[in-house]
C-alpha cells in the first residue's frame, strides 16, 4: 500500500476516535456516573479498538485491564461479558484512547498489506475475546452474543464481520477456520465500532439536553 492511501486510513481512524474522544468530554457528568450503555459502549469500542490494531495478537496489553464477566451477572447496560475490572474514569478512557490514536498512526507508519493474516491459529484464545465469536470452536461460552448465522451466499467457513446486538458489532467467524481473517475485515469491525459508539452518544445526549 502507498504513502498517500496509508495516510488516508490513519487520518481516517484517527478523526473517528477523535470524535470519540470528544463525546466522552461532553458527556454529562450525570450520565457518565450512571455507568450506563455509553459507558460501557465506549469502554467496549477502545477495548477492541485496542485489540484489533495489535498485531501481532499475542502481543495485546490492554492498559486498564478486563475481566470477562459472568454472562448470566451481566449489568443491564453492558454491551457483552468484556468489563473493566474496576470502574474507569472519564479520564483514564480518555488516555486510553490517546493510547489507542498513538498506536493507529504508529500501525500505518508502516507498510500494510490488507491481505495479511490478522490473527493465528494459535493466538485465538490466549485474551479470552476471540473465542466468545467462535462457539463452533471453543463451545458457546456466553448465552448472551452469540454471532448471527451467515447470508446463505456466503460459506459457512468464510469470516464475517457480523452484529450481534444492534448496538454492538462484533468480529464473527465460523469454523473450522480456513481462510485467514485478513486485515481488511478487522478494520472494517474498528470502524463500525467507533460510529455505532459516536450514534448512540448522540442519541443518550441529545434526550438529556
Amino acid at each position: 500500500m502507498d504513502q498517500p492511501t496509508r495516510q488516508v486510513f490513519s487520518a481516517n481512524f484517527d478523526a473517528g476516535l477523535q470524535m470519540l474522544s470528544h463525546a466522552v468530554r461532553i458527556c454529562p457528568d450525570g450520565l457518565w456516573q450512571q455507568h450506563g450503555r455509553f459507558y460501557h459502549l465506549a469502554y467496549h469500542t477502545v477495548i477492541f479498538a485496542d485489540y484489533y490494531l495489535t498485531h501481532p495478537v499475542r502481543d495485546f496489553a490492554p492498559m486498564p485491564p478486563y475481566q470477562l464477566a459472568d454472562p448470566d451477572d451481566l449489568p443491564e447496560t453492558a454491551v457483552d461479558d468484556v468489563l473493566p475490572e474496576s470502574a474507569i474514569s472519564r479520564n483514564q478512557l480518555l488516555a486510553f484512547i490517546e493510547h489507542i490514536q498513538k498506536k493507529n498512526r504508529e500501525f500505518w507508519a508502516k507498510d500494510v498489506d490488507f491481505e495479511k493474516r490478522w490473527i493465528e491459529t494459535d493466538e485465538i484464545a490466549l485474551h479470552g475475546l476471540c473465542p466468545r465469536a467462535c462457539p463452533a470452536v471453543f463451545g458457546n461460552r456466553n448465552n448472551v452474543l452469540q454471532p448471527a448465522p451467515p447470508p446463505a451466499s456466503r460459506r459457512a467457513t468464510q469470516p464475517i464481520v457480523t452484529a450481534t446486538r444492534p448496538d454492538a458489532l462484533r468480529l464473527g467467524c465460523r469454523a473450522p477456520i480456513k481462510k485467514p481473517i485478513g486485515l481488511r475485515r478487522v478494520f472494517i469491525a474498528i470502524s463500525g465500532k467507533i460510529y455505532f459508539a459516536l450514534a448512540l452518544a448522540s442519541a443518550m445526549m441529545a434526550e438529556v439536553s
